[in-house]
């Protein structure tokens, strides 16, 4: 008896994450925000602190992101950041969202943005589906 409790208890679970929309889901449960004066490619600009681990860091320009770890960078080889509205590979196409898409010469690597502001990025990484929630670096520290 109380294994199929558990099992239909799990089976519930399962379903109502199955059907919720992740990207539509933030830690303030607020679509992407992104000020519509700012670009969004400066808006990313700047050091990103991981939330789980404060020696891991993502440094982006414009056109370039560099994943650090205790202040070295992870890999000599960059990534370019391309962004696009579809990822069809991964996401309906009827799915209004905004992607990054990471790449450099050995690995491409796929990000939806569920949250930008001036404090916090929170992305979605494909396939894998996990979250990575980083705070922006504070200017001067």
């Amino acid at each position: 008896m109380k294994l199929t409790t558990l099992i239909m208890a799990f089976a519930l679970s399962l379903n109502i994450y199955c059907n919720t929309k992740p990207s539509k889901l933030t830690k303030t449960n607020k679509p992407t925000e992104v000020s519509p004066n700012i670009p969004q490619s400066d808006f990313l600009t700047g050091t990103w602190i991981h939330d789980q681990d404060s020696l891991a860091t993502v440094q982006i320009t414009s056109s370039r992101w560099t994943f650090m770890y205790a202040g070295e960078a992870i890999t000599t080889d960059t990534f370019h950041i391309s962004k696009t509205s579809k990822l069809p590979q991964f996401v309906k196409p009827t799915e209004k969202a905004e992607f990054i898409i990471l790449t450099n010469t050995t690995d491409t690597m796929y990000y939806e943005i569920l949250n930008l502001d001036d404090k916090v990025l929170s992305i979605l990484s494909y396939p894998s589906g996990r979250l990575h929630l980083y705070n922006r670096k504070k200017k001067g520290l």
